[in-house]
Formats: structure tokens, sequence, C-alpha cells
């Protein structure tokens, strides 16, 4: 468990860098004695095991000190950062609802009847005193937390992760991602709601590392202070953090980056190659289960076509549930572990749609070679219906990309007074040029009506990865 992994490296080498939030540095000694100190404090509050306690805190530092300190008294935790969100993930009938003196930003909440809210004092987390791990941190009393997907699709959906599990979830992270005590992981603002943001720094405290966060508006130019040696980026991270800096150190293997969180262009391809590093992973992963898909670009940077991570058994399956054939679309289904989700909370219909036959459908439609190497074509619901055939939008909306060099491109059909039409959205600065559109409208046509929505930014999801919100897009542009 997360407090144990801090506890354990305050003891053996307590000047150890833990942690660097927004330039400040915390060794493992200061790391533990702020949750040890937050912990003795949730004691008095009264807390009882095995009830959730709602995390409104901005700070991400705070965020873990606080959640740790709870998750260690076996409370379970969950990450919010409106009350809007609390009721769209079906957590509004928390115990407590836990907000710090510290935090500026802190949310206005509307508890249920029968929860409070513990305000921590900013003494608690200021002036710790030194505290001893006692058994209350052993693992019979860790209690665990709650994930939700970002809601790109429309509806979120929560996920429990399993205190007792957390050590084997943090080791699998470190075989799959390299992660050792001289790791020094840049999770800038990826907060504790998404997987990424909760199970990789657990990870790394696992084996000693240090995590990096950072939530200043100057985040991306301070990317690699504190010789950061490994990070986690998405696409639109990767054109803030190229922006930021005019010169990175160049192809070589001094940082290991892992990349996901979207389709990866060609020209980002390019632009991590050759001023990033050669030690790139491209990662395809998602919130219900540990890694699925990589691809290590040291080897090969045909980023279409990955391979399985290991331990992994991944398959396409045609419509009738059976294993496609070479060549031939079908979704995505992985065999699930004993670290996976096995269900949506509180949604026993979208469960059983994704979660059958002790595997999950991750709702991708895919097709694999007769090499196993597998592509995602994006989402099943993403689909455009072209003269009776289902045609994926992702590769295309990936070309179009990087044909009219904008951010982001999102295709939709709609069956409007006109006929059928198909939407092109683009996240761009200016409209395409004539030409281009009309070059770009004679491909698509079998639609009665080709029309471009230009948005100087799309609808995103908060935080970290910064997902297109598909749903609202399409609410604002169809």
């Amino acid at each position: 468990m997360s407090l144990a992994f801090v506890s354990y490296w305050a003891e053996q080498d307590p000047t150890r860098l833990a942690l660097v939030t927004s330039g400040v540095a915390f060794s493992y000694d200061e790391f533990a004695k702020k949750i040890l100190s937050a912990r003795d404090f949730f004691v008095s509050c009264g807390l009882e095991r095995g009830r959730t306690a709602v995390l409104c805190v901005h700070d991400l530092a705070q965020d873990w000190i606080l959640g740790m300190a709870l998750r260690a008294l076996g409370a379970n935790t969950i990450d919010v950062r409106s009350w809007e969100t609390l009721v769209d993930v079906g957590a509004t009938d928390a115990a407590a609802f836990v907000v710090s003196q510290l935090d500026p930003r802190r949310p206005a909440f509307s508890p249920a009847p029968g929860a409070h809210v513990i305000e921590v004092p900013a003494s608690v987390l200021l002036n710790p005193q030194r505290r001893e791990a006692s058994s209350e941190t052993s693992a019979d009393f860790q209690g665990g937390h709650f994930l939700y997907t970002s809601g790109t699709t429309g509806k979120y959906k929560r996920i429990f992760l399993d205190g007792a599990k957390e050590r084997l979830r943090a080791q699998r992270q470190c075989d799959l991602l390299g992660f050792r005590k001289t790791t020094v992981h840049n999770s800038i603002d990826f907060g504790l709601w998404t997987a990424v943001g909760f199970k990789r720094s657990a990870a790394v405290w696992l084996v000693g590392g240090a995590v990096v966060l950072d939530q200043r508006p100057q985040r991306h130019a301070e990317f690699f202070r504190h010789n950061v040696n490994a990070a986690t980026l998405t696409p639109t991270l990767i054109d803030a953090v190229a922006d930021a800096h005019a010169e990175l150190f160049g192809p070589s293997n001094r940082v290991r980056l892992a990349v996901g969180g979207g389709f990866i262009s060609k020209r980002h391809v390019q632009v991590l190659s050759d001023r990033f590093t050669r030690d790139v992973r491209i990662w395809y992963s998602s919130t219900e289960v540990e890694g699925i898909l990589e691809l290590d670009m040291r080897h090969n940077r045909d980023v279409d076509w990955l391979t399985s991570v290991p331990g992994r058994t991944v398959e396409v399956v045609n419509a009738s549930g059976a294993r496609a054939r070479p060549g031939e679309t079908g979704e995505l289904r992985v065999r699930l572990i004993d670290t996976d989700a096995s269900e949506y909370l509180d949604d026993a219909e979208t469960s059983a749609r994704f979660f059958r036959n002790e595997c999950f459908y991750t709702g991708d439609l895919a097709i694999k070679r007769a090499d196993g190497r597998i592509r995602v074509l994006g989402r099943y619901e993403d689909v455009l219906n072209i003269d009776g055939d289902k045609v994926a939008v992702a590769p295309i909306e990936a070309d179009l990309q990087l044909q009219l060099k904008v951010k982001a491109v999102c295709i939709f059909s709609n069956v409007g007074a006109q006929g059928t039409e198909l939407v092109i959205a683009l996240e761009a600065a200016e409209r395409p040029s004539e030409e281009d559109q009309r070059r770009i409208a004679r491909t698509f046509a079998s639609f009665k009506r080709v029309r471009f929505e230009v948005l100087a930014q799309f609808p995103r999801s908060e935080g970290g990865f910064q997902k297109i919100q598909r749903a609202k897009l399409r609410e604002m542009v169809v």
C-alpha cells in the first residue's frame, strides 16, 4: 500500500527524494511525516473503516498525502473536482468530504444527510510531528480507491481498486514501464481520479523513486528539471512541452517516455524522435485494466501496429463473439488478470456489456494481422456508415489532422433536413482553404453534404490526458 511504500523508504533512506510538487522538493522522511500526521488527525475524526471519503482537494500533493492517510485507516477514497462530477459518478452518499485549509481553490459541496465535511487544519500539513508507522498501517486496514472514466462518451463509470492488491498493481506497473529506484517520473498534473495519475505514482514510490507533480501555469517549461528521466505524455502534452522548450536534448536515451491517451500522429512521432528521446513506448491502456498494447519505438516506428504487453491475452472478436480472422475487423477483447476491475459500480447494464466471460471488451474496433500485431481503429460508436460499410473514423481523423496541420479532428455523421451529412470538426485557428475543403469533400462523395466546423478549443476532460469529450463536441456541432 502507498503509505507502507513511503514509510519503508523513510526508514531505509530518509533523505531520498520522494516528491517534487510545483518546484518544492520533499524527502521520503518529510513525505512520511505529513502522511502520518494526517492519519493521526483523521483518527480523531471518527471516520469508520470501510466507509468512503471524498477528497475535494485541488493541490495534488495534498491530495496524495490526505488520500494515503485515509486509506491507511481503512477508508475508501474518491477524488473529485466539483459537485457536478460527484453527482455524475454517483458518489454523493459518501460518509465524509475532505477539504484542506491550505487549498485556496476548494469547491463548494452539498453533503448528503449523515455525511460531514472534514476540514484539515493547516498545521497538520505544515508542522507534522514525527510519528511511527503503527499496526494501523498494515495491509489488513488498507482502504481502496475509486477511479472513474473521463466521460469522453458522455457517461462516467466508476471502478474500485482494492487496496489489498495495490502492491501487485504497482509491481506490474514497474515491470512493464521499467521503474526503479533511480526513476524520477514526471506525472505533471494527472489527477488521482485517473488511472495513470493514481497507479503510476504508487508504482514509483514502491521502488523508492521520485514523482514530480506540477500544476503551475509554466509547468511545461519546467518539465525536465529535477533530473527527470521518465514521464507520461499525451499527444496534447507533446506539443505543449515541445513549444515550451526552444531546444530539447535531441535523440538520446536520457528520458524514458510512455505515450498514450489518443492516436499518435506521424508528426508527433517525428517530434519525439528528433527532439525528445529514442526511448519511447507507445502505450494503449484503459482505466479498467492494466496495460494492454504497446510499441517500443527504439525498434519500430510503425505506431499503427502494436503488440500485447507481457502477460496479456488480447484478441479481436467478430459480431458472433468468435476470434476474428487475420485482417477481419472486430472488437478488442482483453482477458482479465487479478489486478483488473471486473465490473462498473452501480451499473449492471454497462457491466454486462463490457465485462463478460472473464474478459473486458474495450468498445474499440480493431484489426489483427497474421503476425499478431493489432491496430486500434477507434470507438464502436464513432463509426461511419459509408454505402452500407462501417468505417472507423480514427484513422481518417489522424490522416486529416496531418494533412490540414491542425491540433485535432473529429468526424461525425448526422441525418438532417438536407439528408445524410458529414460534419468535420477542426480544433484550429482558422478554416481550411476552399480548395482543401473541396478536395476532402470529394473523398466522402456518398454524403449529401460535407461541412466544416472550426473551434478554437475542443471540450476536453479534466486534467491529465485532456481527452476530447466527443459526446459534448457532437452536441456542439451536430
